[in-house]
């Protein structure tokens, strides 16, 4: 490829590649309508519970700040509904009983 014809297409090819990674992480950052759970949050959940009920901490990292707001979001929601609690009560009492 001439090194012009390359300089044209990186620009091209960067954007594409970043969009495949958005898409991986977190299909509503491409697809704002898109109103799906990603399964990968769902498998998070589960881990955040577990790790909350055995009074751990966590730290979760993402290249994308939309990402990490949808996550503090469902964390948020978890906690208001009393379901972190609540599994972590029942992890304690299976713990001790």
């Amino acid at each position: 490829m001439p090194l012009n014809g390359f300089a044209s297409f990186a620009p091209t090819a960067l954007t594409r590649l970043l969009r495949l990674s958005q898409l991986a992480s977190n299909p509503a950052l491409i697809f704002p309508e898109e109103k799906r759970t990603p399964g990968k949050f769902l498998q998070l959940d589960g881990l955040i519970d577990q790790i909350i009920g055995d009074d751990q901490k966590v730290i979760i990292w993402s290249s994308y700040v939309e990402t990490i707001r949808a996550l503090n979001l469902k964390v948020l929601e978890l906690r208001s509904s009393g379901t972190l609690r609540r599994h972590s009560r029942q992890r304690s009492t299976a713990r001790c009983g």
